[in-house]
């Protein structure tokens, strides 16, 4: 074993670790961030194969990749984007959220809220599912990709799903789990609303990725309603659990079989052996091969062009109407004509972040940069976790369709939303609304003796229930 095949297995161990404490001892922290956990973890075991595998093939590239150091940087990475959310949303730091419950949105408004927007959300579904059942075209069983369904044959609801289906997913979430700081009880109608969803997509020929983001936005929504309660596991906190655990197990059976139908009917999988390459690598490279190739250009050689990465990336992208950084990296790292047939065939590879950073600032400002926009995040999810913790379903709202591109960042690298006109018109509609609606619960308290009354109690059983944090 060399010395740094040891490095990456050390840093690897790290980080399982690292996840490790967070499910035993902040255990709404972990379950609210695992869409980035799982997504950080599945790279890591990808960088650590090509590290100490390697060299192996990646067909994407057209090359061989690894051994190396890889895991290294990219391991620390995800530690630096980490920090400011443990120090800014752990319970210590937010006993201000924490011990405050509006009264005007006491149980019965809360409930005739999330009644009616039960009643819409079946309404769309209804919608939904009578527009498929109208086009008669099942995707999963007639061995058609789902981009070729959604762009010949899809409906404007299931365009709608596709544009909006993960702020939807995150909306149910909250919706899922506003009952805990009232009563300690979840609405189970909307983890019911978002499985019909996902057996929608599975039979509309999605498979591994849209299973992944829609229950993991959904599980961010719930941990961020009551993320301010953190405390010792309760036995509704294991109940919660176990119901995201068997959540889990669905969905990898659905996953399974989806990439399974994937390489063999869809692709036309022509043996054994070739699905099995294909799936491994999938599996095993795929996620790390991006990585790998900022790897070896910026901190192996240091090559970075800042100027001209900036241009591609917000002035001239081959496509201004998609991601611009996976764009920008796969120029980088293939011929131009095989990047431009990808993007015809509105398809793209796996990466974007950590790298956009370290391709912009280079080796070490990019971990500053990192840091300064996790940090940035972190403060945008204390307000959100802010306004869910007094059920400002409005602001809730509106700040998840605000946050959406920023999130995204962690996962795909974009950064040409910044300069998009739109993600600023919903920052200040954001903003406005969430003011509107602190004013209006601010004025009704003044006007209410009752209402400051139900929040006094309310402050003191949750002071009393989170206690033991």
């Amino acid at each position: 074993m060399t010395s740094s095949s040891f490095g990456s297995i050390l840093a690897a161990s790290s980080w399982a670790g690292i996840c490790l404490w967070l499910f035993l001892v902040r255990p709404r922290i972990f379950w609210t961030f695992v869409i980035f956990l799982f997504a950080f973890s599945f790279r890591i075991l990808d960088t650590l194969y090509i590290d100490t595998v390697g060299p192996v093939q990646a067909q994407e590239l057209f090359r061989d990749i690894g051994p190396g150091a890889s895991t290294i940087p990219l391991v620390l990475a995800y530690v630096v984007v980490l920090l400011p959310m443990l120090a800014l949303l752990t319970p210590s730091k937010r006993r201000g959220i924490k011990y405050h419950l509006v009264a005007s949105m006491h149980r019965g408004a809360g409930l005739a809220i999330r009644d009616w927007a039960f009643i819409f959300l079946t309404g769309y579904l209804v919608l939904l599912w009578g527009d498929f059942i109208r086009i008669g075209i099942v995707p999963a069983f007639a061995g058609m990709e789902r981009y070729v369904y959604t762009k010949e044959y899809g409906g404007y609801f299931h365009r709608l799903l596709m544009e909006w289906g993960n702020i939807l997913a995150m909306v149910l979430g909250f919706l899922f789990a506003a009952r805990r700081r009232v009563d300690n009880r979840v609405d189970q109608r909307f983890l019911g609303a978002l499985l019909v969803v996902l057996v929608y997509l599975f039979l509309a020929g999605h498979r591994f990725s849209a299973f992944y983001s829609y229950s993991a936005f959904f599980v961010m929504g719930a941990g961020l309603t009551d993320l301010g309660s953190e405390s010792r596991r309760s036995v509704s906190d294991r109940r919660l659990e176990l119901k995201y655990v068997l959540l889990a197990v669905m969905l990898l059976g659905l996953v399974g079989f989806a990439l399974l139908r994937s390489y063999t009917v869809v692709r036309g999988g022509a043996n054994e052996e070739a699905v099995q390459q294909a799936f491994k690598e999938r599996v095993l490279v795929q996620q790390g091969e991006m990585w790998w190739a900022t790897y070896e250009r910026v901190f192996k050689y240091g090559k970075t062009a800042p100027e001209g990465t900036i241009n591609f990336l917000f002035l001239s992208p081959a496509d201004p109407e998609r991601n611009s950084t996976i764009q920008y990296l796969m120029f980088q790292a293939l011929p131009e004509q095989r990047v431009r047939e990808i993007l015809r065939e509105g398809s793209n590879y796996a990466g974007g972040f950590p790298e956009i950073h370290f391709e912009l600032f280079g080796p070490w400002l990019g971990y500053l940069s990192l840091l300064l926009y996790a940090t940035l995040y972190a403060f945008a999810l204390r307000g959100l976790s802010h306004a869910a913790a007094r059920r400002r379903y409005g602001t809730v709202v509106f700040m998840a369709v605000a946050l959406y591109p920023p999130t995204i960042h962690f996962l795909g690298g974009m950064l040409n939303f910044l300069t998009a006109w739109t993600f600023w018109l919903k920052i200040a509609v954001a903003t406005m609304v969430a003011v509107a609606e602190a004013a209006a619960n601010s004025s009704q308290n003044r006007k209410s003796p009752r209402a400051r009354e139900t929040t006094r109690r309310a402050s003191l059983a949750t002071g009393r229930a989170g206690l033991g944090a």
